[in-house]
């Protein structure tokens, strides 16, 4: 696949996970325009899993950067606020584990999709119970043969890895460049408010859409208030909003 195609699958992620509550449609969105591109059910399955895995462990390593060279930020943010980033963190960490694990083991999700398989045959949703298990079995055989080519590939995983890592990156870096641009705070000053944000994706992360938003934004507020009078730090989080997540 081209660029323009790897872009359309990756905008549709950020786009419809935006859009949709407890960010449900991204991956969805990115399979259809997958499918529509001629890439089979079962391979886009395991392509999402492995980039959903190294999206969520590249919010890990930056957690644990902020812990290690500012963990006086951390004791800046308020009780809830910090249990919110640790929680955060250890969330992080076991889904971490459970996408490997698909990666990996071919029969955990295979014992999920027979689960649901069972439960909508028992609704009356599905028929044919056999058959759709039979046909679990075939689609596994597949998702194992794609599974252990992308597992095999470290170079392709790192490489996913690093982009996902540089992307959130990014992102966390716009709060710290609106600052600048605010006050003409020089860099090494700034880049304090880089690692409020570190922490801030850290807490927010774990709670759905919409309400990933107002905590979101509550923890910036709770940051940035301590080192900044409350009205400064309403605008900055809300111009660092508008920039990082509706622009």
């Amino acid at each position: 696949m081209g660029f323009w195609k790897g872009y359309i699958y990756s905008a549709s992620d950020i786009y419809f996970s935006a859009l949709t509550p407890s960010a449900t449609g991204g991956q969805p969105a990115s399979a259809y325009f997958m499918i529509k591109n001629g890439i089979d059910g079962i391979k886009a399955t395991a392509i999402l899993i492995a980039n959903v895995a190294t999206y969520i462990l590249s919010i890990v390593v930056i957690g644990i950067l902020c812990l290690i060279f500012r963990f006086d930020i951390f004791l800046s943010f308020s009780t809830i606020s910090q249990a919110l980033i640790i929680l955060g963190l250890l969330i992080h960490l076991g889904l971490v584990i459970f996408f490997y694990l698909l990666l990996k083991r071919e029969r955990l999700l295979h014992r999920i999709c027979s689960f649901f398989i069972n439960l909508l045959c028992k609704i009356k949703i599905f028929r044919n119970k056999e058959k759709k298990l039979l046909k679990l079995e075939i689609y596994m055989k597949n998702y194992r043969k794609h599974c252990d080519l992308i597992v095999k590939h470290k170079k392709a995983l790192f490489l996913c890895f690093i982009f996902n890592f540089l992307q959130r990156t990014a992102q966390i870096a716009i709060t710290m460049f609106v600052h600048i641009a605010i006050t003409g705070e020089k860099f090494l000053e700034a880049i304090n408010f880089w690692f409020m944000q570190g922490y801030v994706t850290l807490g927010a992360n774990i709670i759905p859409i919409p309400g990933a938003m107002g905590v979101s934004d509550g923890m910036m507020l709770d940051a940035f208030t301590s080192v900044m009078e409350r009205s400064q730090a309403t605008n900055l989080e809300l111009l660092s909003r508008s920039f990082s997540f509706y622009g």
